[in-house]
């Protein structure tokens, strides 16, 4: 009792602590302490005024709380993880069918189909190992997503490089996916079109993700090759790839353009609400 008056006094201010004692009729209790120093008069030393509040079945409350988010926590990633799996037997049945046809043509719509269900399935992968379910590392999974893509398309041995320059951002799941489909359909455009000869030096696709403020994102896909046909509108095309980006960007609620600069550029802004960010530029198609 001492030490605790001690204690209390050295403090100077309320002191408030946890402690476990047992009843009189042998019960465990948790009691919660608040104490602090009160001076009677200049006359008089000092006494010390303790509160003691049984807080056991509030203890009991949070450790149900706590296994039940613990036990939740389980069951998402044993999900996260059963439709990674069933994505990636998907993308093995494309590699399967894939080896039953000679034509390019069905090849390429294989190959598409596959990378855009990989990039699917990585997310889930990521979410499953990742310590927090509502959010990833959108760098880590850009850079895996852009090396999947250089080696479906055969870079090694190409001279064409996939470039990616982008600051610490995570993303929720309902905005990953569109944004990893999107990388996904631009950056095989690029691989597919862009380069007349794939032993060009110093070919090269750019993918850039900044943070712009008020929990914006600017999402940048720019390549150095020979440039956009100017007679298609890509907003309004047969492309399955580029219909497929102009939906994704209205499912994020985003604006998109098209810059031709020493090739082609694709700006994409979207808002990412409830994410932390770096600091950021003003907002703005820049």
């Amino acid at each position: 009792m001492q030490a605790f008056a001690l204690s209390v006094l050295e403090q100077g201010h309320g002191w408030i602590g946890e402690v476990v004692c047992q009843s009189r009729t042998g019960r465990q209790l948790e009691i919660e302490v608040s104490a602090s120093e009160l001076s009677l008069s200049t006359d008089h030393p000092s006494c010390i005024i303790a509160l003691l509040r049984d807080i056991s079945e509030r203890k009991i409350a949070e450790a149900r709380i706590k296994a039940s988010l613990a036990e939740k926590d389980v069951l998402l990633k044993e999900i996260h993880h059963r439709v990674k799996n069933n994505l990636q037997i998907i993308s093995s049945l494309f590699d399967l069918q894939s080896g039953e046809t000679k034509d390019k043509t069905v090849l390429e719509m294989f190959r598409e189909c596959r990378n855009r269900v990989r990039s699917m399935a990585m997310i889930h992968e990521r979410l499953y190992s990742a310590q927090d379910l509502g959010r990833i590392d959108a760098v880590q999974y850009l850079s895996t997503l852009t090396s999947n893509l250089a080696h479906s398309y055969g870079l090694t041995s190409r001279h064409v490089q996939v470039r990616l320059e982008a600051n610490e951002v995570y993303l929720d799941v309902d905005r990953a996916i569109p944004c990893g489909l999107i990388v996904n359909e631009l950056v095989s455009n690029a691989l597919k079109y862009a380069f007349q000869s794939a032993e060009d030096e110093g070919s090269e696709i750019v993918v850039q993700l900044e943070p712009k403020r008020d929990d914006r994102l600017q999402l940048t896909m720019k390549d150095n090759g020979i440039g956009f046909p100017a007679e298609v509108d890509f907003r309004n095309t047969a492309s399955l790839g580029l219909r497929l980006v102009n939906s994704l960007v209205n499912q994020l609620d985003g604006e998109i353009e098209m810059r031709e600069v020493d090739g082609t550029c694709f700006v994409i802004l979207f808002r990412v609400g409830g994410t932390n960010l770096p600091e950021a530029e003003e907002p703005g198609l820049n």
